[in-house]
């Protein structure tokens, strides 16, 4: 993700994107947002529906959820959190569904591809222009995921 985005997710949610001093902690983003720009709206209406349910749950500052790691993983949004309830983790679960149907790159509805090995959920033309970079005989369509 560009290190803008980043950088807004940091300052606009403090709370949900802060280190904690206490030991059995783990550190947050310690390897930052590894995603690529087309799911930042996602992230991001990720983070204020987190921010909102902490506010209506009379969360503190000290028992605020915290995000731990965001990340694709086998095509898909994984985001991490710790201190979370089952209403935010609803949100989440539904968070990283959408990630399925939206381009990692762009944002726009998608196909899913391998290519390689990987898994990609991109869109036509963010695929097409991956393909003119790699070999076209990486690339293999298949069914979209849920």
């Amino acid at each position: 993700m560009k290190q803008e985005y980043a950088e807004q997710l940091l300052r606009t949610f403090p709370q949900l994107y802060r280190a904690k001093e206490d030991a059995s902690f783990r550190a947050p983003l310690m390897f930052g947002f590894e995603i690529y720009d087309g799911w930042f709206e996602l992230i991001w209406g990720l983070s204020e529906s987190l921010d909102q349910l902490a506010k209506q749950e009379g969360r503190t500052k000290e028992d605020w959820p915290a995000v731990v790691q965001v990340k694709e993983k086998f095509g898909g949004l994984r985001f991490y959190a710790q201190g979370i309830s089952s209403p935010m983790r609803e949100f989440i679960d539904e968070t990283e569904k959408a990630s399925f149907r939206t381009c990692e790159d762009c944002g726009a509805p998608v196909q899913t591809y391998r290519a390689d090995g990987w898994i990609l959920t991109r869109c036509e033309l963010c695929a097409a222009r991956i393909r003119k970079e790699e070999s076209p005989k990486l690339w293999e369509k298949f069914d979209s995921r849920p």
